[in-house]
């Protein structure tokens, strides 16, 4: 299905917390409970009230990091009825979870195609999540417009901004996890930048808690990170060449620091099915969105279940046209999908 898109306009960021409260807050309260009962199943914290003390304790390196998403993050909890560490944990529950397993995964690709470069993205979670997707168009007082896809009460999964800066993450599950910035954070601040270049340093210098790759793109760049918490190692860097990523470190050096990737993980399959699709670059963005259907988890390996909400299977995703600042997104399987295209201007 195609997505609607939710226009919060040129407000302070805690105006765009409020409205964005307002509008989503009893769907925040829904999915914060999913994401609780999720890393109850995957933490190796077995307290809930060591792992609420655990996201609690990222919101004082939050104010520091960014003031602004901060004050977004704290009037949508108030508007919600929720904590905000309860928000924190639902948007950064992945690097909580680092110290146990994460439940999702996603695939991520970057492609010079013929018609301007892309960055392009799936999102696979439980498919309980789906509903919970949602596309923002925000235009922050200190930064470009910027378009977010994102899950309610989250500050982001991924986005591109007016100048054509395009941001891609993966999940990877590290063992040196801290107490730092939730990656949807970081993610924002890097959609304030003029160019991937500048977004390169935020990411360098941001005081990150967990695993994570980063594509990074814009109209003349493209670049590729591999991160632990304490380290971050630069994998990809030419704007002519495909590049692709999926849950699980192919840097050497950072490989030491991966937890096991969980059984049910596809992330192998998916590495090795965008390794052979994308030898040859797809010749225009409709091939490379048809093939982003491919990748669903349970396309790769059908579950047990089909009809187990916990099953993860792609819930949506996204492709960034890096030339002409259009975002093409979608809820929902993408195999054979019509997507919403949005444009992203000044």
């Amino acid at each position: 299905m195609g997505v609607s898109v939710h226009d919060v306009g040129q407000v302070t960021y805690a105006e765009a917390g409020r409205l964005l409260g307002a509008a989503w807050g009893a769907d925040a309260c829904s999915l914060f409970g999913l994401r609780w009962r999720a890393a109850r199943r995957a933490s190796r914290i077995r307290r809930a009230s060591e792992r609420a003390a655990l996201a609690r304790a990222h919101l004082e390196p939050l104010a520091a990091f960014d003031p602004g998403v901060h004050a977004e993050l704290v009037a949508f909890a108030a508007e919600a009825g929720l904590e905000p560490w309860q928000l924190v944990a639902l948007g950064g529950i992945d690097d909580l979870e680092d110290i146990g397993a994460s439940l999702g995964g996603c695939s991520a690709l970057y492609a010079p195609l013929p018609d301007g470069p892309a960055l392009a993205q799936t999102w696979d979670l439980p498919a309980l999540y789906a509903p919970f997707l949602r596309v923002v168009r925000l235009q922050p007082p200190d930064g470009p417009p910027a378009v977010l896809l994102t899950l309610t009460g989250s500050p982001a999964l991924c986005g591109m901004n007016a100048y054509g800066v395009g941001v891609c993450v993966n999940d990877l599950t590290a063992s040196d996890s801290r107490v730092g910035v939730i990656w949807p954070a970081i993610l924002r601040r890097m959609l304030l930048c003029t160019s991937a270049v500048e977004a390169t340093e935020v990411l360098r210098d941001a005081p990150r808690c967990g695993g994570r790759a980063w594509l990074v793109a814009d109209a003349k760049a493209s670049f590729a990170f591999e991160a632990t918490a304490t380290r971050i190692t630069q994998v990809h860097a030419d704007p002519k060449a495909a590049f692709w990523h999926t849950n699980h470190y192919v840097d050497p050096d950072l490989r030491r620091y991966q937890l096991p990737l969980p059984v049910a993980s596809t992330s192998p399959e998916r590495y090795q099915a965008l390794s052979r699709w994308l030898v040859r670059t797809p010749t225009d963005q409709g091939a490379l969105w048809f093939g982003l259907g491919r990748l669903d988890p349970a396309r790769i390996r059908p579950p047990v279940d089909p009809d187990d909400p916990w099953t993860v299977r792609t819930v949506g995703g996204v492709l960034f046209d890096l030339r002409n600042h259009r975002v093409l997104a979608h809820a929902g399987p993408m195999d054979r999908s019509s997507p919403t295209v949005i444009d992203v201007h000044p």
